[in-house]
């Protein structure tokens, strides 16, 4: 009996050695699968934060483009509306030299206009700024005028009422009308110069 003691100690220790080796094995099968597995997620984070910081940098580079073109977008409105305003400022200022002139130009002037309309009856209505040179321009006008009692509100020029008829020869309305060709005219000159 001792004997097959023995030999069941032997097949026991037999056993226990193969479940130790067949334990060793497992366990350096999941050593060299854990590794391989950080190996390849190490991998995968290192390429993904890669992917991320050059994501990253087209964001930062597309959105610096943006506002560089914001920016030049905005300094191009900004040069508009200053070259616009320098228009406007010129065409008023012409407006405002042409009301300045003295009574004898605006009265010639003003005959040239009422003739040149073909007007040959009417209430005149001049500006408050001109109200002065009414008398002597109904005496160098042919045909049946009058002198409105009221001043128009306008700068310089006149208007002729005739029954129904109103014709205006403001300076006002002639630079509204002509606005756009006006605004042309000085921005070519503006770019000449």
């Amino acid at each position: 009996m001792v004997q097959s003691m023995e030999g069941l100690d032997k097949i026991t220790d037999r056993i226990v050695e193969e479940a130790r080796i067949n334990a060793e094995k497992i366990e350096a099968d999941a050593r060299t699968k854990a590794e391989a597995l950080l190996s390849e997620a190490e991998i995968t984070a290192k390429q993904l934060l890669e992917e991320m910081w050059a994501q990253t940098e087209d964001d930062a580079e597309s959105m610096l483009s943006r506002g560089q073109s914001l920016v030049r977008s905005e300094k191009r409105k900004d040069t508009l509306i200053k070259r616009q305003n320098q228009i406007e400022g010129i065409i008023d200022a012409a407006l405002n030299k042409l009301a300045a002139d003295s009574p004898e130009t605006k009265l010639l002037r003003y005959v040239r206009m009422i003739e040149a309309a073909g007007i040959k009856a009417g209430e005149i209505v001049l500006s408050p700024a001109d109200k002065e040179i009414g008398p002597a321009l109904l005496a160098e006008l042919t045909g049946d005028f009058s002198l409105s009692s009221s001043s128009g509100d306008f700068r310089a020029g006149l208007i002729v009422k005739q029954d129904k008829i109103i014709d205006n020869l403001t300076y006002d309305l002639a630079v509204r009308n002509a606005r756009n060709e006006l605004t042309q005219c000085v921005a070519e000159l503006l770019e000449d110069n």
